[in-house]
């Protein structure tokens, strides 16, 4: 995990966001400021914030609070998906929701991608960049960047999601 991390300080390095509009066409829903956040707590979600050092540790409150918001969200929570095939999923999914779910909250966002299958992602705010939400506040263009190492060689793929009210997922 550590890795990935890794990889993905040096993605948004290597390819900052201002970039992701001329190299796709493509301008993300997010600021620099805003991604600078996302990784911000989520340094400190992991026990990696930037003010500790020996002589301040963290008392890793962070995990505390984000596990007391995900039990208490999932104890009050009722939801169900209109679309038969995958309300099965979901609730296949919902085994680990509670554990996804305080990532999610600690970064600010997650997204429940579906693989195929009975198989899901959980995907939290600073594994993925927003590109448009509708009027109703819902993402509905993303991309989701991917990780590879193969080799001495290291790949990125780009996966880009849109949700188009008559045609579905593209």
């Amino acid at each position: 995990m550590q890795f990935l991390n890794y990889l993905k300080g040096v993605w948004q390095r290597l390819f900052p966001l201002k970039d992701i509009k001329q190299a796709l066409g493509i301008k993300p829903a997010i600021t620099d400021d805003m991604l600078s956040s996302i990784e911000l707590w989520q340094k400190c979600f992991s026990g990696n914030a930037p003010w500790l050092n020996d002589d301040v540790i963290s008392l890793r409150l962070e995990q505390s609070i984000t596990r007391e918001f995900a039990n208490i969200t999932l104890n009050e929570m009722t939801a169900s998906v209109s679309n038969d095939k995958l309300q099965r999923l979901f609730e296949t999914a919902t085994e680990d929701l509670n554990i996804e779910l305080q990532s999610g909250l600690a970064t600010g966002a997650m997204v429940i991608k579906p693989l195929g299958g009975d198989k899901v992602q959980y995907i939290s705010a600073n594994a993925f960049v927003p590109i448009e939400f509708d009027a109703r506040h819902r993402l509905v263009k993303v991309i989701f960047p991917e990780f590879r190492k193969i080799g001495d060689n290291y790949y990125t793929r780009l996966e880009y999601h849109n949700l188009d009210t008559e045609k579905g997922l593209t």
